[in-house]
């Protein structure tokens, strides 16, 4: 385990612990990193050794999907189909604390975090972990808590709860929303909100 810090005002890693990050990654290990929301939990999500020591680590039943953190509306593109409601949503609340669950591309896809044929996927409002997603591609961003445990809000926090099972845990501070991202459902084209978190359903709703 080791604890690497942000660089302040901007929230972005040295050089070389971004490096270290990102080649943890691709090894398939396992990154805690700091969102606008709650620290997440980041792996590679087509990595089954990473994937099963975030169900393992987190006591998150495997028939819970995986959200997964990208960097881009052209990247969500690549794996999901993004419509014309999931685009007014993405151009009004991305990137920020909103997740859209959407159908995917192709239904044998991200399979190890999602075995149905849609996808959670969000647009942090955080520049590090857009940064490891444009760099990396799609990485897993479940909170990193056990399953049904506080909400992370510190890196202490996730510590607290994951412990010494981590490889890298970043520490970006408190976050600054303090709770989770508002999660909805748009795979029927029609919005169905599944979690209210910082965005209120109202301000949703009024999309529609």
């Amino acid at each position: 385990m080791k604890l690497l810090k942000c660089k302040k005002p901007e929230g972005a890693l040295a050089d070389g612990d971004f490096e270290l990050v990102k080649l943890a990654l691709e090894e398939g290990e396992l990154v805690v990193f700091p969102t606008e929301t709650l620290y997440g939990l980041g792996g590679d999500p087509e990595n089954e050794k990473a994937v099963k020591r975030i169900y393992d680590l987190k006591g998150r039943p495997r028939s819970d999907p995986l959200p997964v953190a990208v960097s881009s509306l052209e990247e969500m593109e690549k794996i999901a189909e993004v419509g014309g409601l999931a685009r007014t949503l993405v151009d009004e609340f991305l990137p920020g604390p909103l997740t859209l669950v959407l159908k995917k591309r192709r239904a044998t896809s991200f399979r190890m975090i999602s075995r149905s044929d849609t996808i959670g996927i969000r647009i942090p409002f955080q520049p590090l972990v857009v940064e490891l997603a444009e760099e990396f591609g799609p990485i897993t961003a479940t909170s990193a808590n056990l399953h049904g445990g506080e909400n992370p809000t510190s890196v202490e926090g996730a510590m607290d709860q994951l412990g010494t099972k981590v490889d890298y845990y970043i520490d970006g501070g408190r976050t600054p929303l303090g709770v989770p991202s508002t999660i909805v459902d748009l795979s029927r084209n029609e919005i169905r909100i599944l979690r209210v978190g910082a965005i209120p359903e109202e301000r949703i709703e009024s999309h529609g």
